[in-house]
């Protein structure tokens, strides 16, 4: 009758509502009467309890409350990826671009598919939010960059676009040169930089052709670009067996990450099932434990939080859901650098989920177009067998690239995945609990 999940917080227990977004810790006798609630009928609970009546409203009130499914909007898009370079410097282990060439080996992109791509985006949505240059190593093609910027900036000095789009570049840091960061400077850039933590592990598994591990450049240029222009703004880590291997926890990747270079975002992510096979297994128990470590280091004022651990939190806040894994093919698009339109950047080169082509006319009425926003558009967490009754759905945030390319299916999530989400809700409610506790 109500969505409801009990969390065993030490010696209390804490009632988490899905369909709100809202817990509470509660009793034995608050638990049996809301469970009572949901099984037999009013006057059974109120004599049994001796509750009355108006109590019986506001309970239930409280366990039927529902959040707002937020609809993904048609005429806006969150992000534009331009992958602007099939080509990469670095050749990572677990990398699932195939070092830059994805599966078209197509190359760099040209200045007039870059151009078109804009024009094509800009002329069929009211707003962009974001355009991300990527790679490849997308700073082997400045150029582009450069264009890009300039052509966004007098798109909107002309009017043709009503909002500016934040500027956004993802980069493997190694190529750091004055031009570049003018270029953050002009146009405000949003930058993030790969490391994967101390040289120890990232020499590893970020290395050059030859073997050579590349640390040292990395993260020098990190500093110089807090230095001339603040940023980047993000420094994303990939966790693998490695760092487990060499007994490194999640908590002192983001440690050593924030703590040498001040950034405002680590992005942690466990490896995926794509790259080297000696990576694949990695584990994402860690990323479980890592919640109860982050939460005991703030509490001694030092803030190790990470974006997917921030991202429960904000829709904990927010009371914000969607009925998507996540808006790719939806409001954010990739385009490859020969024009091939996808849902994401992971898919680029898979033909099966092509879109089109950024030359096609009528890309946006096309067939392959429509019935991909169909298939996407469709999908709904609450009502796909084994979804619809979960307790984490309404936070549930998953990869739908990682699920084509591992399980053949957009919307089939790993049991693995599955258990992460749901151990993941648990220790962030049970530690906001305790947090709030101890108050």
């Amino acid at each position: 009758m109500y969505r409801r999940h009990y969390i065993k917080n030490g010696e209390t227990t804490v009632l988490y509502l899905p369909d709100s977004l809202r817990f509470f810790q509660v009793n034995e006798l608050t638990q049996n009467i809301i469970d009572d609630v949901c099984k037999i009928d009013r006057s059974q609970v109120l004599k049994k309890y001796g509750i009355d009546k108006l109590e019986y409203d506001l309970l239930t009130q409280v366990l039927g409350k529902k959040c707002e499914v937020n609809d993904v909007p048609r005429n806006k898009l969150n992000r534009l990826t331009l992958i602007i370079s099939g080509v990469c410097n670095l050749r990572c282990k677990y990398c699932y671009a195939h070092n830059g060439k994805y599966r078209d080996n197509s190359g760099n992109m040209s200045i007039d598919i870059l151009k078109q791509s804009l024009d094509v985006f800009c002329s069929e949505y009211d707003e962009i939010e974001n355009i991300m240059f990527f790679g490849g190593e997308p700073l082997l093609n400045i150029d582009a960059i450069k264009n890009g910027c300039e052509y966004v900036y007098d798109k909107y000095e002309k009017g043709d676009i009503k909002s500016l789009p934040v500027l956004g570049l993802v980069t493997n840091g190694t190529i750091v040169t004055d031009e570049f960061i003018e270029l953050v400077k002009k146009y405000n850039m949003k930058v993030t930089v790969s490391l994967d933590g101390p040289p120890i592990v990232n020499d590893r598994l970020r290395v050059y052709e030859d073997g050579k591990g590349s640390s040292l450049l990395v993260e020098n240029n990190i500093l110089k670009l807090k230095k001339e222009c603040n940023q980047p703004e993000i420094i994303e880590a990939t966790y693998t067996t490695i760092h487990e291997k060499l007994g490194m926890s999640v908590v002192d990747v983001v440690k050593y990450l924030k703590d040498k270079f001040d950034v405002p975002n680590i992005h942690i992510s466990p490896e995926s099932s794509f790259g080297d096979d000696e990576l694949k297994d990695a584990s994402i128990l860690p990323f479980v434990e890592s919640i109860d470590e982050v939460h005991k280091m703030k509490k001694v004022g030092c803030d190790y939080r990470f974006l997917s651990y921030n991202s429960t939190l904000e829709g904990l806040k927010n009371k914000q859901i969607s009925q998507h894994y996540c808006e790719a093919g939806l409001s954010k698009f990739s385009v490859a650098p020969n024009g091939d339109v996808y849902p994401c950047h992971l898919f680029t080169g898979e033909i099966d989920v092509k879109m089109g082509n950024i030359e096609d006319v009528n890309l946006f009425k096309s067939e392959k177009w429509c019935n991909m926003q169909k298939t996407l558009s469709n999908f709904s967490k609450y009502q796909k067998a084994g979804c619809a009754e979960c307790y984490s759905n309404t936070l549930c945030r998953q990869c739908i690239a990682e699920n084509y390319f591992s399980n053949g299916n957009f919307f089939a999530v790993s049991k693995k995945k599955c258990e992460f989400t749901m151990s993941k809700t648990e220790k962030i409610i049970s530690n906001v609990v305790k947090e709030k506790m101890t108050k």
